[in-house]
């Protein structure tokens, strides 16, 4: 990764450095949702974090098939990141306890410069290089 991507890479070790100071109870992050054995969840497999949904098929995998709750959480991180809404962003962001939204390559090449880019005024940037940036994200943010 460090040699591949060193821009996730280092948006990645800064993730990992706010976990640390965060306790017992790491954040939460909001990432692309993509197939199996791909790069999507690189950034849960990568620091241990947890994530709104990862891989769907996985899920699907260990809680069988008939099980909605994968294919209902990739339609809420789709929304989160295309729509426009604030109300609908942050509803959903506080639902799933997210305080991080990770807008990597995959992010902008699965979703467009969608609702995230649209926001960005409206949500704090906590980190960001030239392929990368990591919004941070409070209930008491919500305006």
């Amino acid at each position: 990764m460090q040699r591949f991507n060193p821009s996730e890479y280092a948006a990645m070790m800064w993730l990992m450095d706010r976990a640390s100071e965060a306790g017992p109870n790491p954040p939460v992050v909001l990432e692309a949702v993509g197939g199996q054995y791909s790069g999507f969840a690189r950034v849960s497999a990568n620091t241990g974090l947890p994530t709104v949904v990862g891989w769907p098929g996985h899920q699907w995998q260990w809680r069988g098939s008939d099980h909605p709750e994968p294919g209902r959480r990739q339609s809420i991180v789709e929304q989160i990141y295309t729509t426009g809404d604030p109300e609908i962003i942050g509803f959903l962001l506080d639902q799933y306890q997210v305080n991080y939204i990770f807008v990597g390559d995959l992010e902008a090449s699965r979703y467009g410069p969608g609702g995230l880019e649209r926001l960005r005024d409206r949500l704090e940037v906590a980190y960001e290089n030239d392929r990368v940036t990591i919004y941070h994200w409070q209930p008491s943010a919500r305006k």
